[in-house]
């Protein structure tokens, strides 16, 4: 067994060096431990930015500042005159939405869209997830209305066909 060096400072008799209290980092009580580590790697955080912001200035790199974030301005949303989604593309979107979800088993939903109108058919497990389908549906951008033609009933739940 190799023999550590002793640190500086002095050790409590009969202690190695590793289990002395004195050597150990000077910690907070415990109930700040965890804003302790949190102030630390922000810290950190911060110092390797202004490195990184130093050596670009240094290299003669023009570092691109991110723009502020601003508030959407008062002309959201209004397009070109004319311009509408194509259904298909509305159609896909809302698949994904369904699809892509945890409320509700969207295997026995049938989506159709006409001219921004989306309709719902089939069946789901229970109102909730009745209201989830329509709420989804009417979260994609370029549907004007939905038609909720979902019943509720055991065949989604058993997972039996129409």
């Amino acid at each position: 067994m190799v023999k550590q060096p002793s640190p500086p400072g002095e050790r409590r008799a009969g202690l190695p060096w590793y289990h002395d209290p004195s050597t150990r980092p000077q910690l907070p009580p415990h109930h700040d431990v965890g804003r302790w580590y949190r102030d630390l790697a922000e810290e950190r955080w911060v110092a390797a930015q202004e490195t990184s912001r130093e050596y670009g200035r240094r290299e003669g790199m023009d570092l691109p500042t991110p723009p502020p974030a601003a508030a959407p301005g008062p002309h959201r949303g209004h397009g070109p005159r004319g311009y509408a989604r194509l259904d298909e593309r509305i159609r896909e979107e809302v698949l994904d939405a369904l699809t892509f979800q945890h409320v509700l088993d969207a295997t026995h939903v049938e989506v159709a869209v006409r001219e921004g109108e989306v309709t719902l058919e089939g069946t789901v497990g229970s109102r909730r997830q009745k209201r989830a389908a329509e709420d989804l549906a009417e979260g994609v951008r370029g549907v004007r209305i939905v038609h909720n033609r979902l019943r509720v009933g055991p065949n989604a739940v058993a997972g039996g066909a129409s």
